[in-house]
């Protein structure tokens, strides 16, 4: 019976394992590579033949959970490149997470049945702790796969309450320490009390915690909306100078026929003719509509120009343009393009020669579709591209700028790259905007 016992106690505690690691590279998407590949490999190999050997001793050890998460913190940062803190508090909720649940179903049991031998459980095996451990096993199980199916959310929450998430550890290993008195003769009334009290707040305190991740991520996106809108009606300020500016220079044609008649008077036609084209060439440049609004065809018009400048060939098309916007409406198109429009040059960017962008505007009736699609390194991530910023804290601001504009008008965003192709696709159902 030991023996079946022990063969059921080595399987829970590889699933265990199994379940944590896994749950790091399919929730974070982290990988190890070449040498960091195989040290990871054998730190866990290694890790969960210490804590099968350990459970054949004793069955729940609050040392041995300090021993495994600082074991794994570890590994994470010689393993990890990246994002080593939030695989590191994944891992460290879900150790904890499941020591809790053991410790619960447990003590459980035993006040249904009236039992306090909670020293001599936990030296000796017995088939009780295998289905505890199969139970909080299966329901750890259960909340990685819908962390699975709602991934992107989990990792922005995850990212995002950094501090919240080690309050939580913190919580959940005080909890513990509570606990570790019904194996201490003569405090398991005394723990029992703390741990009922720890069952009551469970509830309100997870409650708070949600509260506090859904407060923390809309004061996330307010202010990184009015940053944003801050930045661009600041840029839509100096077009409009700009652009009155050109109108001044376009609209003196008198000045420019005064001009060229007294060129022509004194014979000088190379000059009449040289001046006159300059002329056509700004006229052609001042007539040139894309989308119908002034701001918004003077922006294209400089990201173009700048593409062109750094040798990258563009090409554009333009269906049906845009409606009339009021301010918010075309503050928030001049962040979308923008943003679209740099994200491309900065991939573009990436390359030592042969880039390339293709934009395309599409509107019929209300709807718009925007596709745009430039050349990038191999191997770029399309859900996790990685940034050539040097400023590291700005890697990935577009992208969600993009990303708060198309959601704030219950549009879809797409994004896919390969053979070196990078594409975005953004469709926006457009509202009637007053004011």
């Amino acid at each position: 019976m030991v023996n079946v016992l022990r063969g059921m106690q080595t399987i829970l505690t590889i699933a265990e394992f199994a379940l944590v690691w896994w749950g790091v590279r399919w929730i974070l998407r982290e990988r190890t590579e070449g040498v960091r590949r195989w040290v990871m490999a054998a730190g866990v190999a290694i890790l969960a033949g210490l804590t099968i050997y350990q459970r054949t001793m004793i069955m729940y050890s609050r040392g041995w959970l300090v021993v495994t998460v600082v074991f794994c913190g570890g590994l994470d940062f010689i393993c990890y490149k990246k994002e080593k803190w939030p695989v590191w508090i994944f891992q460290t909720l879900c150790f904890e997470t499941l020591y809790c649940l053991d410790l619960t179903f447990y003590i459980a049991w035993k006040l249904l049945r009236a039992e306090q031998q909670f020293l001599a459980d936990n030296l000796t095996f017995r088939p009780e702790w295998a289905l505890f451990f199969g139970i909080s096993r299966g329901i750890v199980a259960v909340g990685i796969a819908v962390l699975y199916r709602y991934r992107k959310e989990a990792v922005r929450y995850l990212k995002s309450g950094t501090r919240l998430w080690i309050m939580v550890v913190a919580f959940e290993h005080v909890s513990l320490i509570i606990c570790d008195g019904v194996f201490l003769p003569g405090r398991e009334e005394q723990s029992i009390r703390g741990w009922k009290l720890l069952f009551f707040l469970y509830p309100i305190l997870l409650l708070i915690l949600v509260f506090l991740l859904i407060l923390q991520q809309y004061r996330f996106r307010y202010e990184q909306a009015g940053k944003q809108n801050a930045l661009y009606a600041g840029q839509i300020q100096v077009m409009e100078k700009e652009k009155r500016e050109r109108e001044r220079i376009y609209h003196d044609f008198r000045n420019h026929l005064i001009l060229l008649q007294g060129m022509l008077s004194e014979g000088d036609i190379p000059g009449a003719e040289e001046y006159l084209k300059g002329l056509l060439k700004a006229g052609e440049e001042k007539k040139l509509i894309r989308l119908g609004l002034p701001v918004l065809d003077y922006l294209l018009q400089m990201k173009i120009a700048e593409a062109k400048k750094q040798g990258i060939k563009v090409q554009e098309q333009y269906e049906g343009g845009l409606p009339a916007l009021n301010v918010d409406g075309i503050t928030d198109w001049c962040a979308l393009l923008g943003n679209l429009w740099d994200n491309a040059l900065e991939g573009c960017a990436r390359l030592k020669g042969g880039s390339w962008i293709r934009f395309s505007m599409r509107r019929e009736g209300m709807a718009v579709a925007v596709k745009m699609e430039n050349s990038c390194p191999p191997g770029v991530d399309a859900k996790h591209p990685v940034s050539g910023k040097a400023d590291r804290h700005m890697h990935g601001i577009g992208l969600k700028n993009i990303d708060h504009v198309v959601n704030k008008y219950g549009g879809t965003v797409e994004r896919e790259c390969r053979d070196g192709i990078f594409v975005t696709r953004i469709v926006i159902i457009l509202q009637e905007q007053k004011g």
